[in-house]
C-alpha cells in the first residue's frame, strides 16, 4: 500500500530478518525492532508531500488485509491437503488479522478509526512517518531536514502522548549538535507527561537516556533513586542497547565492576546492529560518555 501511495520504502521486517533501505541500497540485516511475530513494514511520504486521508486509510488497511489474504490462501490449501503446518499457518494469520484490525490504539484498526473520526490527524500521521523515515537513514542527526525539526517543535506541545518519536527525533538532533541541555529537555518533558501504558520500547529508550544523562551530569540524583523500580522495570530486554546500559550503571553504583564491564560490553555489542541508522553515532557517544564517567578502560 505504501508503494501504491508512491512513498519511500524504508524496511520490511519478517521474524528476525529485515530488508532495509537506510543506506540507499537494499540490505539484509537483523531485525532490531523486536517484532518477531508476523511482519512490520516501514515506509514514509516524501518530506515535501502532504498525503490525503485516503492514502493513510489504504496504508493502514494493508496490514490486516494481507493477513486476511494469507488466511484465505492457507484455508484453501488446508482444505485440499489437510496438513498440520497449513492449519497453523491459517490460524496464525487469522489471529494476526483480528489483532491488527481491532480498533485499539496500537493497532492498524485504531489508526483507521482515528482517521475516520478526525480527518485532521492526517497531518500528524504524515509528520510521524516522515520523522521515522528520516531517523532510519544513514545521515547524522544534525544533518536531518530542518523543516521537520521546526514542525516537530511546533507539534510536541500538544501531541507527546500519541507521537513520542517526535521527542526522540528532537533529542537526537540537538544531542548530535552538542546542545545537551536542550536535548535532554525533550526526554524530561515526555517522561513527565507520558502515559504509563505507552509503547515499552520507546518509553524504555527515554528512561535509559535520561538515567545515562543524569549519571554523567548529576550523580547525586542517580545515587538517590532505586534504579530497579524507577528505571529498569521500564526498559525492555529486547532493547539490549538501553537495557544493558541501565544495568551497567546499576552495577557500578553497587561497586560491582565485573558486572559493570560485562553489561557495558553487551550494550556496545548491541550497538553494532544500529550501524546503518543515523541514531547510531549518538547512542555510541552516549554509551562512551557513560564508560568515561565510570573511568573504565
Amino acid at each position: 500500500m505504501g508503494y501504491h501511495n508512491k512513498w519511500k520504502f524504508l524496511f520490511l521486517s519478517i521474524g528476525p530478518i529485515s530488508l532495509s533501505n537506510s543506506t540507499g541500497r537494499l540490505t539484509i540485516e537483523k531485525n532490531v525492532f523486536g517484532n518477531y511475530l508476523g511482519g512490520f513494514a516501514g515506509v514514509a511520504p516524501p518530506i515535501t508531500s502532504r498525503p490525503k486521508r485516503k492514502s493513510f486509510l489504504l496504508f493502514y488497511a494493508g496490514g490486516p488485509l494481507t493477513s486476511l489474504l494469507f488466511f484465505v490462501i492457507g484455508l484453501v490449501f488446508w482444505l485440499n491437503y489437510d496438513t498440520l503446518y497449513l492449519f497453523f499457518f491459517m490460524i496464525f494469520n487469522l489471529i494476526l488479522f483480528v489483532t491488527s484490525a481491532l480498533p485499539y490504539k496500537e493497532a492498524d484498526g485504531g489508526n483507521i478509526v482515528d482517521l475516520i473520526k478526525d480527518p485532521t490527524v492526517t497531518e500528524r500521521y504524515t509528520l510521524a512517518l516522515q520523522v521515522t523515515g528520516e531517523m532510519l537513514t544513514s545521515k547524522r542527526p544534525k544533518e536531518w531536514d530542518e523543516t521537520l525539526i521546526h514542525l516537530c517543535e511546533a507539534f510536541t506541545e500538544d501531541y507527546f502522548e500519541d507521537f513520542p518519536n517526535l521527542y526522540m527525533f528532537l533529542f537526537y538532533y540537538y544531542y548530535d549538535y552538542g546542545n545537551l541541555s536542550k536535548a535532554i529537555t525533550f526526554i524530561e518533558t515526555y517522561l513527565k507527561n507520558s502515559p504509563n501504558d505507552g509503547d515499552k520500547l520507546t518509553t524504555g529508550l527515554f528512561y535509559s537516556v535520561f538515567l545515562s544523562h543524569k549519571f554523567i551530569f548529576d550523580r547525586h540524583y542517580v545515587e538517590s533513586v532505586d534504579i530497579d523500580r524507577s528505571f529498569l522495570q521500564h526498559v525492555s530486554k529486547v532493547d539490549s542497547v538501553n537495557y544493558y546500559r541501565v544495568k551497567a550503571i546499576q552495577a557500578y553504583l553497587r561497586n560491582d565492576i565485573e558486572n559493570t564491564e560485562l553489561a557495558l560490553e553487551k550494550s556496545e555489542k548491541s550497538l553494532t546492529f544500529l550501524k546503518a541508522l543515523s541514531i547510531y553515532r549518538v547512542e555510541k557517544q552516549l554509551t562512551q560518555s557513560v564508560r568515561n564517567e565510570m573511568k573504565l578502560s
